[in-house]
């Protein structure tokens, strides 16, 4: 069997190398159809960049309540949000679905996420009143939108915390930044069970927010989770320390907290 992965591997080497070199190579990239077919072979290979995926594991719509103990806490509440309602206003799904994609999530995986929570009935969010047995051809357009698999192929990055902080100035919207815009009951639901049975780690969170700011409150949270998958001690503060200053994980994507943790759990 190595004998033959080692000449198919060598033959598709050459046929590339042949191909690069010919007049239609570019031709062929040019061609819609193949463009198509490779980013329908990327996503449902799970195959991701290193700026588009938190690790080379692919998340499974059956793992996502297990992994999302070490969301950030902003997706975290999204989260939570749609296993009670079964539903979220657009612009937290969009946003959550660009976080699932980015830390690991195939589209075909998306899609069975997607369509199982919206098959439930709505409990409770009045601005979505769609459900999949009747809206599922534009919700399946909408996740491949994402994917970059219809429409223009733009490729979607998940949303920073400046634009997830934006969303606490919206009405219908039910995201936001925990750290910035929760009340102290609110914020704890979004925190690691062991993080928030610590009083000393709460009142260093706290001292964060109230010092520096909401993303510093993240970043320390970030570490606190970091040092918790490491089985290290989260009550001691030697061992609660601020994020290292070349790292910043919050101040770009959520994807980037996730990635974070993800080292610490692989």
């Amino acid at each position: 069997m190595s004998l033959l992965t080692h000449i198919l591997s060598t033959v598709i080497s050459l046929t590339y190398q042949q191909l690069s070199h010919s007049r239609s190579y570019q031709i062929i990239w040019d061609d819609d159809r193949i463009k198509l077919l490779y980013q329908i072979v990327k996503q449902q290979s799970g195959f991701y960049s290193s700026e588009e995926a938190c690790s080379t594991m692919t998340l499974l719509a059956k793992d996502v309540d297990g992994r999302s103990i070490f969301f950030p806490p902003c997706m975290k509440n999204m989260h939570k949000i749609l296993r009670q309602r079964h539903r979220l206003s657009h612009l937290s799904r969009f946003y959550y679905s660009l976080f699932l994609k980015d830390v690991g999530m195939p589209v075909t995986e998306s899609l069975n996420f997607w369509s199982q929570e919206y098959s439930q009935t709505n409990t409770n969010c009045a601005s979505c009143s769609h459900s999949w047995q009747r809206d599922n051809r534009k919700y399946v357009y909408s996740i491949r939108h994402i994917y970059g698999l219809e429409g223009s192929r733009r490729v979607y990055q998940s949303p920073r915390c400046k634009q997830v902080q934006d969303m606490s100035l919206s009405p219908s919207a039910d995201g936001g930044c925990p750290f910035a815009d929760f009340d102290e009951e609110k914020l704890l639901n979004c925190l690691h069970q062991e993080i928030k049975s610590e009083k000393q780690s709460i009142v260093l969170l706290k001292e964060a927010k109230n010092e520096k700011g909401p993303a510093e409150a993240c970043r320390l949270y970030c570490q606190m989770l970091h040092n918790l998958a490491n089985k290290s001690s989260i009550s001691a503060p030697e061992n609660i320390v601020t994020v290292q200053e070349d790292i910043d994980l919050t101040a770009l994507h959520p994807s980037k907290f996730y990635k974070y943790i993800c080292e610490a759990t692989s």
